[in-house]
């Protein structure tokens, strides 16, 4: 996939095996580019516009961004979200179904017979797969022991949910290691997700596989490693 920016004149190319750093030095720029990354990413028009083999797509149907990696849980929303949807299509669609049905067969007699003992009148409704699935608190497991293995738990829902092509880190190499990055890096490109990281200023030394714009504080553009692409 190649990015294409106002501000810049290199595109972006992303490559799952080669993960792309954006190192923004002015503050002003660094928030106005993460703004716009956030705006097409959440589906709407912006600066940063996305491309395979040459015809333009949705950012959002593809990829996804995380500008948060302190607070960031499995059970965010957008998540949650696509598990139920996720769920509620095996529920529907696989050998679930049968046992649904009894299932909600039987709560649906359990609660006429419920609201039959009562002496004023009641009503209800079928029981849901989503009601089924939100009564329980179904939720992704939080089974981690470090802040990688929660980042790769967090890109590994997303994979199955979404079936995401790119994700976008804001500030990712402020909270791991070289050692660390390597490792995310290799279960990146083993899952064919390719990674770009928006950093407020060059951390340190690039490593092997990583590619690199770095906007001055006053706007200059320099590349590294650009020349192998």
């Amino acid at each position: 996939m190649k990015i294409s920016c106002v501000y810049f004149e290199t595109s972006i190319v992303l490559e799952d095996d080669h993960p792309f750093v954006l190192c923004i030095e002015n503050p002003h720029e660094y928030y106005k580019m993460i703004r716009e990354l956030t705006l097409a990413l959440g589906g709407e028009q912006s600066e940063f516009t996305f491309w395979e083999n040459g015809v333009q797509v949705r950012a959002d149907k593809s990829g996804e961004i995380l500008t948060d990696l302190f607070t960031f849980e499995l059970t965010d929303k957008k998540i949650t979200t696509l598990l139920y949807k996720h769920l509620q299509q095996s529920i529907m669609s696989g050998s679930f179904l049968l046992r649904y049905q009894e299932v909600s067969a039987e709560v649906e007699r359990f609660l006429s017979e419920l609201c039959a003992a009562e002496n004023f009148a009641l009503d209800y409704e079928s029981v849901s797969a989503e009601a089924i699935l939100k009564g329980c608190s179904v939720k992704p497991a939080q089974d981690y022991d470090s802040l990688l293995e929660k980042i790769i738990c967090y890109l590994n829902l997303f994979a199955q949910l979404k079936g995401i092509s790119f994700f976008v880190f804001v500030g990712l190499k402020s909270v791991l290691t070289d050692d660390e990055l390597k490792l995310l890096y290799r279960h990146c490109s083993l899952h064919k997700i390719s990674l770009l990281l928006m950093e407020n200023g060059k951390k340190r030394s690039l490593l092997a596989n990583e590619r690199a714009i770095i906007l001055t504080n006053d706007l200059c553009e320099l590349v590294e490693n650009i020349f192998e692409m």
